[in-house]
């Protein structure tokens, strides 16, 4: 009897292991380049529900702040709580390889990483279509098929594997994560000690961080579709959501939003924070260091606004999180941050825009955890250009956002 139960176990196993994973880009290593910013904007396959896009990260080895993912060099994350603004979330969607048959069981499964918390209801929400919703708020309270159970104790910034599984109705063609309940029915529950907690005043926004996603069926059938047929119809979608919609849109209308955008091109190579400050000669700073060289200021990527306008877009917001983060873990060094524009227009117009970019940084800066006293802004409007004005590319390289290191007294 125990050999006829071991030998049915391992003929589940070996099926479960030949069912095909149903996700496509399971770990987030192919990456879709954003037309619009010509960067590593988004995962291909996978997407926000809204024109907000979610975290997604890369390992980088040089970084010591940088986490390295649970498979690959990617992972995404996402918004799950916010302690000071209601019912914020992030969402992200991706269409399945083959629609799931009805009374098939399924296991689902994906790598979770938390720093500060873990909560009691992130979930899957199974549809038969995707969508784009003006907040992520529309998602709140949906029916989400699949819970996940963090009942057990983690550590963190520890990778750990959670796995569900269900039955499928036959009507699940694309798959939503996240956390679908409301403030009320959220349970936050601390995975570090009080006194970091406390020590740590950052805490504001909470995410979980993903990888390594994976949906087979617990008994490997026939497929009625072409997998990777389907694969590469759905990696060529390269839809990217860049900036708030005024209201629900349809595919097309997104895709009118981004080709009417004219936005030129540049060759900039894309670096984070710490290869900017290595680039400068400016050692990774301890508190009491002094090494740090002050002369030279530095840049980052994809630090845009909207036209004529001191709005920040969200394009900006990972490179500016990493520098918070920085900041944070560097309490010794202060910031100047230096807005410029180009010469179309009045000067005085552009040195005002200037100043109000500069404190746009500044404010999004602070409200991820940085000290608005350790911040200074400058507008130098059109007065000190770094190329021509005389061309768009030229135009478009003096409209910048400048970042200035400087040892605190």
């Amino acid at each position: 009897m125990q050999r006829f139960l071991a030998t049915l176990v391992l003929s589940f196993f070996l099926s479960y292991l030949n069912s095909q994973n149903l996700i496509p880009n399971p770990s987030f290593e192919d990456v879709n380049i954003c037309a619009k910013y010509d960067e590593e904007c988004c995962p291909s396959a996978w997407r926000s529900t809204t024109l907000k896009n979610f975290r997604y990260s890369k390992y980088n080895s040089r970084n010591p702040y940088s986490l390295e993912p649970a498979d690959g060099a990617y992972f995404i994350s996402l918004i799950i709580y916010n302690s000071k603004v209601k019912n914020e979330r992030n969402y992200a969607q991706v269409p399945l390889l083959c629609q799931l048959q009805a009374g098939q069981t399924y296991e689902l499964s994906m790598y979770f990483n938390n720093h500060f918390y873990k909560i009691n209801s992130f979930g899957a929400y199974f549809t038969d279509e995707l969508r784009i919703d003006e907040k992520s708020e529309a998602l709140l309270n949906s029916p989400s098929q699949v819970i996940f159970d963090f009942s057990d104790e983690i550590e963190s910034k520890k990778w750990y594997k959670k796995s569900v599984r269900f039955v499928a109705t036959g009507n699940e063609k694309g798959m939503i994560i996240g956390n679908f309940s409301d403030d009320d029915t959220t349970i936050a529950t601390p995975i570090v000690s009080r006194k970091v907690l406390k020590k740590d005043i950052r805490l504001k926004r909470f995410y979980t961080k993903i990888d390594r996603v994976s949906l087979r069926a617990i008994q490997a059938t026939e497929q009625d579709c072409d997998l990777e047929q389907n694969r590469t119809l759905i990696y060529s979608d390269v839809i990217r959501h860049t900036r708030s919609a005024p209201k629900l849109l349809s595919n097309s209308s997104v895709k009118k939003i981004l080709t009417e955008e004219n936005i030129i091109l540049t060759d900039t190579v894309q670096k984070s924070i710490s290869e900017v400050l290595i680039e400068n000669q400016t050692p990774t700073p301890v508190e009491n260091s002094t090494l740090i060289n002050t002369e030279k200021p530095f840049e980052l990527s994809n630090i845009n606004f909207e036209t004529n306008s001191a709005r920040l877009l969200p394009i900006a917001y990972t490179a500016l999180d990493e520098l918070a983060n920085y900041l944070i873990l560097n309490p010794s060094f202060n910031l100047t941050i230096t807005g410029h524009t180009d010469n179309v227009g009045r000067s005085n117009a552009n040195k005002a825009l200037s100043e109000r970019r500069a404190q746009a940084v500044a404010t999004y800066l602070a409200g991820q955890g940085v000290r608005m006293n350790r911040l200074s802004i400058i507008g130098k409007g059109e007065d000190e250009p770094i190329t021509e004005n005389e061309t768009e590319m030229g135009r478009l390289r003096n409209r910048r956002v400048e970042f200035r290191l400087d040892k605190n007294n």
